[in-house]
């Protein structure tokens, strides 16, 4: 059984190597263009993006990734690309979930996330925090979709819980 797990057929189904995804650092969204729900990823790990942008335009993939940032950007403003976005460990249900794909730059090997969604969701404060991004196949995708849509998760106020009898 051992040698069938290592060798055979189930070892692709044992693994995530057949999904297209990265691992990225966290870096804050100051600049509005996210809105909670959104992500922006680094060029260098968005070859997910460039394979369905080759696909819709009918080119090569090689061809794609000669695209400049700002024609794929605008690109994905009409065509939704989402993938499911979670940081480890994963706190409770709400810490992860179906993001959109807002836009790629050239920032090596980071993600953009809003704050609200870096610190309620992800649990995140920005001292390297990374976040795993997988593109699931088409017909998983919905399924992960709806679980998540019928989350009702919010952050926590914190302040609720500040003693206002001491103050240092």
């Amino acid at each position: 059984l051992n040698v069938l797990l290592q060798t055979g057929s189930m070892n692709e189904a044992l693994t995530t190597d057949f999904n297209d995804g990265t691992r990225l650092h966290i870096a804050p969204s100051l600049d509005g263009r996210l809105d909670d729900g959104q992500i922006g990823m680094a060029r260098e790990s968005a070859k997910a993006i460039f394979k369905k942008y080759a696909e819709d335009q009918g080119i090569s993939l090689s061809d794609a990734k000669k695209v400049p940032n700002k024609d794929i950007n605008a690109w994905l403003k009409d065509n939704p690309i989402k993938a499911f976005v979670s940081r480890f460990p994963i706190p409770h249900a709400g810490g992860a979930g179906i993001f959109r794909v807002n836009h790629i730059h050239s920032r090596n090997l980071l993600i953009e996330a809003t704050p609200y969604d870096t610190f309620a969701l992800f649990e995140g404060d920005h001292d390297g925090d990374e976040l795993h991004v997988e593109f699931l196949d088409d017909a998983i995708l919905p399924i992960y979709e709806s679980f998540f849509d019928a989350l009702d998760t919010k952050g926590i106020n914190l302040n609720k819980y500040v003693d206002t009898k001491e103050k240092f």
